[in-house]
């Protein structure tokens, strides 16, 4: 068996989620598509320097579909800042997955 990873480049836009939670949200309708398949599975985001291991989460929010990341509150400053520049953000979305047919590794 063999790790491979598929990269998925995203814009990503952080919101507030409660009084002291934050959440990055994908909004692109052609990503979402892509990567809703991957939904409540662990996976790489990437947002400037900083990497984390996070879930995945496909929501319909009034008519309109996000694929969204719950940060880590011990990043919050980081977010908040993030937050308040009101701009959306480079990120790379990096899905695990394990193969075992040498066809799969050399196309992925």
């Amino acid at each position: 068996m063999v790790q491979v990873y598929e990269r998925y480049h995203a814009r990503i836009t952080i919101w507030k989620a409660g009084n002291d939670k934050f959440a990055a949200a994908v909004k692109d309708k052609g990503i979402v598509e892509k990567l809703k398949a991957f939904d409540n599975q662990r996976v790489i985001l990437r947002i400037h320097d900083v990497v984390l291991n996070v879930r995945l989460n496909f929501h319909e929010l009034g008519g309109s579909r996000y694929v969204m990341f719950f940060l880590p509150k011990s990043l919050n400053p980081t977010w908040l800042k993030l937050h308040s520049e009101n701009n959306d953000i480079d990120a790379e979305v990096i899905i695990p997955r394990e193969v075992t047919s040498e066809h799969e590794v050399i196309h992925s």
